[in-house]
């Protein structure tokens, strides 16, 4: 395995957990009233599953350095995408402001926190010094290049299959 390899896999690896940024869709759905397929939530409670996420996401990269540093990055990275995997499918069966703050917000935050935290410092071990900020900044352009497709695939899956089935 190449060095390039291994950021060719971090940035496709972000691009998928940056599915963080697809809750901005799934909240304008959720505030709509129940007859127009949402939860009738307010702004605010449709927010909390997306703040419960981003918290999840910060606190989990501190356990994740340690992880990866005792299991390897591709452990930790397969676990964070089980659980983000995990999160988005259990949000599909409850439906419920609660259901989507455990599921969303505490398991899919979580296993994006552990996913992001394990790519970077794999792909930056193949590199010299003076390569380190660019291979930094190419795994973790993934996770920022994700809104791109994440939204419009989020709005068709919506559309589609409602929002639950989209989940």
């Amino acid at each position: 395995m190449s060095g390039w390899s291994v950021v060719a896999a971090g940035m496709g690896i972000n691009l998928a957990f940056g599915v963080l940024y697809a809750w901005s869709v799934f909240a304008k759905t959720l505030t709509e009233s129940v007859a127009a397929g949402g939860l009738g939530l307010s702004k605010f409670e449709g927010s909390l599953p997306y703040m419960t996420a981003i918290a999840m996401f910060s606190l989990m990269m501190i356990p994740a350095g340690k992880l990866q540093d005792r299991f390897g990055p591709r452990f930790v990275t397969a676990v964070g995408g089980i659980l983000t995997g995990l999160g988005l499918i259990s949000a599909s069966f409850f439906p419920t402001l609660p259901g989507l703050i455990v599921s969303f917000g505490i398991f899919a935050g979580a296993g994006i926190g552990l996913g992001y935290a394990s790519t970077t410092p794999a792909a930056v071990k193949w590199f010299s010094p003076e390569k380190k900020g660019m291979i930094t900044g190419l795994v973790v352009g993934g996770f920022g290049l994700a809104p791109l497709y994440i939204a419009p695939l989020t709005n068709y899956l919506i559309h589609e299959y409602t929002i639950f089935g989209a989940f």
